[in-house]
């Protein structure tokens, strides 16, 4: 028994000795799949590292849109109510309201009297930092909207020597206006025309002609009180004795 020991030793030694092996060295040293971090520990050469072609075009990738930044008039934002006051162009001098009560032309009349102010109300519209064009809607007196009224032409164009008047209209057709009941002259009339300043509490206005030609309003008042309307920049020669105002927003307390 102990003979045969030495026998069976000696055929099983060579054959695991000589046994091939399952990934020969010199195959594992030129196979790509094997990383550093496992030819590191197997004590294999490194792969040799990879440069990029400088000539070769990068892939290109669709470029995500850019946000654009909405136009347009933007949402209504909620009513707004209160009163305009006119103030003297030179030095903010407040001259009282704009009253509900109108002129024998069918004129806008100022008056002291807060009660006989006239009550308006608008929904400015907002994009960025420009503000569209809107109507105000008179809620006393001659009920409609505050309008524009060209008494002598239809162009205010620039240097203005057309005068009109501030009045209202019954809608913005105007159709039915404050100087046409008035004087039974028809007139051409603008009701979308205003524009709120919230820093300032400034309302501006800006004339549409029939060339599409947008033009500032100022407005200027007589010495009888009357508040008519011109282009800007006005030929102040064409309209002595009148001085210029602004209209200032005062809301009403929520």
């Amino acid at each position: 028994m102990h003979s045969l020991f030495p026998v069976i030793l000696f055929l099983i030694v060579p054959n695991l000795a000589f046994a091939p092996l399952a990934h020969p060295v010199a195959d594992l040293a030129e196979d790509t799949s094997v990383t550093n971090g496992e030819r590191l520990a197997r004590g294999l050469p490194l792969l040799k590292p990879k440069w990029r072609d400088p000539t070769r075009a990068r892939r290109s990738y669709p470029s995500p849109s850019p946000k654009v930044p909405p136009t347009g008039p933007g949402p209504a934002r909620p009513w707004t109510q209160g009163r305009i006051i006119p103030v003297l162009a030179a030095d903010n001098t407040k001259l009282g309201y704009l009253g509900a009560s109108f002129s024998e032309k069918g004129g806008i009349q100022i008056t002291q009297d807060a009660t006989s102010a006239m009550l308006v109300r608008f929904r400015a519209r907002y994009r960025s930092s420009t503000e569209a064009t809107m109507p105000l809607e008179i809620l006393n007196g001659h009920k409609g909207l505050l309008a524009a009224v060209a008494t002598n032409s239809n162009d205010f164009d620039l240097p203005s020597q057309h005068l009109g008047i501030l009045g209202s209209s019954l809608d913005s057709s105007g159709k039915s206006n404050s100087y046409s009941e008035a004087t039974s002259v028809r007139a051409a009339v603008e009701t979308n025309i205003w524009k709120f300043d919230s820093s300032t509490n400034r309302l501006t206005a800006k004339w549409v002609d029939e060339d599409k030609l947008s033009h500032s309003l100022e407005f200027l008042l007589t010495a009888l009180g009357e508040i008519h309307i011109v282009g800007s920049p006005h030929d102040s020669e064409a309209f002595p004795g009148m001085q210029k105002i602004r209209f200032i927003f005062e809301a009403e307390a929520a």
